[in-house]
């Protein structure tokens, strides 16, 4: 059984998913940011 974001309704198997609403924080987003974040610190 797939895991959906309960508000986009996207699979949130992976953390390669990419955002369809960057309003809103799913769970992609937040690894999205925090991707992002850990990048900018090397």
């Amino acid at each position: 059984m797939e895991r959906r974001d309960p508000i986009t309704n996207v699979p949130i198997d992976d953390g390669d998913i990419p955002v369809y609403l960057p309003g809103t924080p799913t769970l992609s987003f937040v690894r999205t940011i925090e991707r992002a974040i850990d990048m900018l610190q090397r």
